[in-house]
């Protein structure tokens, strides 16, 4: 399963209820496989990181809700698309969804540091696969060789 987060709070609801609930059923914990997807930017720096992928970010949320606006909507009119009304609270297209999250509430971005202790929070809190994506939108080969270049050296290490 994989969580897209309206916060770090609610993500970790959701990634708690989602494992009790699967030991509740009997399933053995070692057997219990939950994903997290993330943008991730390593560079030398936090700033660096955050300056770069900001505005690639905000572009995803602004493309998020342009595709998912007219669903929520339908979804929430009488008579609208069913199993669709929850996109109205989707964390990339509300406001206050978006301001609780934060610039990186869904991105893993910063020094090898940074990215490393995200990666790390994750896994103490049941996570056991981390998905991510490297290329924000609109990054030059440079930008993502380098940046993942530090992931490799840098924060993958300190992994099993």
């Amino acid at each position: 399963s994989s969580f897209f987060p309206a916060s770090p709070d609610s993500d970790q609801n959701l990634i708690s209820l989602y494992h009790r609930r699967m030991i509740e059923e009997g399933v053995a914990p070692d057997d219990i496989e939950i994903a997290a997807v993330r943008n991730v930017y390593v560079s030398p720096t936090d700033q660096e990181a955050v300056d770069l992928l900001t505005p690639r970010l905000q572009w995803a949320g602004d493309m998020g809700e342009y595709l998912r606006r007219p669903v929520s909507v339908m979804a929430n009119a009488p008579g609208g698309l069913r199993g669709y009304e929850n996109y109205v609270r989707d964390p990339f297209i509300e406001k206050d969804l978006l301001e609780e999250r934060g610039k990186e509430g869904m991105a893993a971005i910063g020094s090898p540091e940074k990215v490393t202790a995200a990666i790390k929070e994750l896994e103490s809190n049941h996570v056991s696969n981390f998905i991510s994506y490297l290329d924000a939108g609109g990054l030059d080969f440079d930008q993502v060789s380098s940046s993942l270049r530090l992931f490799a050296e840098k924060v993958i290490p300190n992994f099993r």
